[in-house]
């Protein structure tokens, strides 16, 4: 079964600019996910649906679970273009894919 999850990364306090990412999951293979994310416009209000059909349409990327939140993490830097600041803590998006069981 397929688990798909958006995270839209936003700078502190400002509703321009950031990153719409989409990690899929698969029960079958729990290890890995598979991320594919877009930057958002810092020129105007970004729309949470036209976010989610572009990074539905970007190039994937496998990574393993564990590294997931450090990715996340680098792609909130990559999108604010700001490298070296204390990026938000996402350990809480890894249990959106581990197993119920």
């Amino acid at each position: 079964m397929k688990v798909v999850r958006y995270f839209h990364l936003r700078p502190f306090m400002e509703m321009k600019g950031g990153a719409t990412v989409k990690v899929t999951g698969d029960t079958e293979n729990p290890a890995q996910v598979d991320v594919q994310w877009t930057k958002c416009s810092r020129k105007d209000m970004f729309c949470k649906k036209t976010g989610r059909s572009f990074a539905d349409k970007a190039p994937l990327k496998v990574v393993p679970l564990r590294y997931l939140p450090n990715e996340l993490a680098r792609i909130e830097d990559k999108a604010n273009g700001v490298v070296g600041n204390e990026p938000a803590n996402y350990f809480f998006a890894c249990r959106y894919f581990l197993p119920k069981e």
